[in-house]
């Protein structure tokens, strides 16, 4: 019997409960293991234990923001190469 590769580990760092709920069942339904986070700080901390294929991060969050996570994770040498994606709710236009 062949083996099943792994679910890839995907960190969601998310503080809205239903965008994060979406996010984890659209990843889920690809076959991908969900880490969520509800901030920035509790997303490092996870990552660093997890080791996550890649970070899905919103860009506005309570303690550590989603700019702040990026930064953290790339200068350390355990999870720089981990891709980012970012989201936000934000209209384009908006300055913040």
């Amino acid at each position: 019997m062949p083996v099943l590769p792994q679910p890839l580990t995907v960190l969601l760092a998310e503080d809205d409960d239903l965008c994060a709920a979406a996010w984890s069942t659209v990843l889920g339904l690809k076959g991908c293991d969900v880490v969520h986070a509800p901030n920035g700080a509790i997303a490092l901390a996870l990552a660093r234990d997890r080791c996550p294929v890649i970070l899905v991060t919103d860009w506005m969050m309570p303690e550590v923001d989603g700019l702040s996570l990026c930064l953290a994770f790339r200068v350390d040498p355990t999870l720089r190469c981990v891709p980012i994606v970012f989201m936000s709710s934000l209209p384009p236009d908006h300055g913040g």
